[in-house]
């Protein structure tokens, strides 16, 4: 018995997503399809990470049909020769499709020495961004991918000249220069392209350039503390805009009040708890979980099994995007699986959605 309203739209979410739960593979008298997936599960580097994608993964099927998939997890370390050590094996116990490897290298290795006999998620991009061979397909946390749906959205806000921030990390460097080569594909003019210092004189030559009219965006390719620091050194007529690594920790409206006004792109899964996926895989609670690279991680995992299940399932997932936790999610014509953040806004402290907004 269904006993309250959460509970009723929870249960009607999860008739949406998979319809009934009677007449699965195993009561129909067939054997589940057997999935593998492999993970860095014995990495002391990346053990952590791969244990949040599988506890995602294993929450997901849960939540499925029973008897929906006979699952096997392949533990690997970083080591790209253990990787392919352990694809091999996998194949050979005849899945019908493989989930992995779940770090860069691992992925190229595999692209680059295996000529698999069934379908393959990887879940990252080869390094180079090389093309995907025959048979794989690509579901990642691409921060790249992200800057550039933030370059389309300022564009869209009418913005047409844009100032750009980074940290000195390589990943926030490509992240700025990937805002920056979309913003001028579409017709925008990147003013200038900033590094992070915190000395007196930086800042004040940041607030300088943010705010005499120069531009009228500021794009922060920086951690949500440092953009905190910055935030006052850059609050003009500008609109100022972020990737979700500007969401970071539990809820604070204390001291997310500094960050107001700042429009970035998330994940459904913090940001919009009334999403029918979010209300269907969250774990008990109405409160947005802490944004951290494991939530992120495990949000990562709940969908890595509904696309497995959607490419067994021959769903048409480029004419049908799935709708997950972690982005509406197309496939493109080379194969990767392309996400679409939900576009949000600091409010008074608080991440809302912009369609949310009071």
């Amino acid at each position: 018995m269904i006993r309250s309203r959460r509970e009723f739209v929870v249960a009607a979410c999860g008739l949406l997503l998979y319809g009934s739960r009677s007449g699965s593979a195993s009561e129909a008298g067939a054997a589940p399809a057997r999935l593998g997936v492999l993970l860095p599960l014995s990495s002391p580097v990346f053990g952590k990470a791969a244990d949040a994608v599988k506890r995602g993964f294993d929450h997901a099927a849960r939540m499925a049909p029973a008897g929906a998939f006979d699952i096997t997890f392949y533990a690997t370390s970083e080591d790209p020769q253990s990787i392919v050590t352990g694809f091999h094996q996998a194949m050979l116990e005849a899945p019908r499709l493989l989930v992995g490897p779940l770090t860069r290298n691992g992925v190229t290795a595999v692209i680059q020495r295996v000529q698999p006999t069934i379908p393959v998620l990887v879940l990252n991009v080869p390094q180079g961004n090389a093309p995907l061979p025959e048979r794989f397909f690509a579901f990642s946390l691409n921060a790249e991918a992200e800057a550039r749906q933030v370059a389309q959205m300022a564009f869209a806000d009418g913005r047409r000249s844009a100032l750009t921030l980074a940290d000195p990390q390589a990943l926030a460097q490509r992240v700025q220069r990937a805002f920056v080569e979309e913003f001028a594909r579409l017709g925008g003019r990147v003013v200038a392209e900033f590094a992070y210092r915190d000395t007196v004189a930086d800042l004040l030559a940041l607030r300088e350039a943010a705010t005499g009219g120069q531009c009228d965006a500021v794009f922060l390719a920086l951690s949500a503390a440092h953009a905190r620091l910055v935030r006052g050194y850059v609050d003009g007529p500008a609109q100022t805009y972020a990737t979700s690594r500007i969401l970071q920790g539990e809820p604070d409206r204390l001291r997310d009040a500094e960050l107001n006004g700042v429009r970035f792109v998330a994940m459904p899964w913090f940001v919009q708890p009334d999403h029918p996926a979010v209300m269907l895989y969250a774990r008990g609670s109405s409160r947005p979980p802490a944004a951290t690279d494991m939530e992120k991680l495990y949000a990562f995992g709940i969908d890595a099994y509904r696309l497995a299940s959607a490419l067994l399932n021959g769903s048409d997932l480029a004419r049908e995007p799935l709708d997950g936790v972690t982005g509406r999610i197309g496939l493109a014509a080379d194969r990767h699986f392309v996400r679409s953040l939900t576009a949000a806004q600091f409010v008074d402290g608080r991440a809302l959605a912009l369609a949310s907004r009071p």
